[in-house]
């Protein structure tokens, strides 16, 4: 039984990486996807590093917060990027 269950289980991951590295595996929509890449950003180029270019954005609209350009007191809304490598 141990035997099957580790074929299986083996099977189930070699078919999930093959859709990744594909890339026809459909992500579920408002999903953030992380990008591979070979080493960490550079923190001091921030956004200028060339691997957030290869990042797939997220668009997010974040509502009835505070501190969102509101006046005191009050809720507002702002819209987000989000990238992950």
């Amino acid at each position: 039984m141990k035997t099957t269950l580790s074929m299986v289980t083996l099977a189930v991951l070699a078919l999930g990486m093959a859709g990744c590295e594909s890339g026809r595996q459909q992500e579920p929509p408002n999903t953030l996807v992380a990008v591979m890449a070979s080493g960490a950003p550079d923190m001091l180029a921030g956004a200028n590093d060339p691997v957030w270019a290869k990042a797939r954005p997220l668009n997010v609209a974040l509502t009835s917060g505070a501190n969102f350009g509101a006046p005191p007191g009050d809720k507002g809304d702002s819209k987000v990027m989000l990238k992950a490598v």
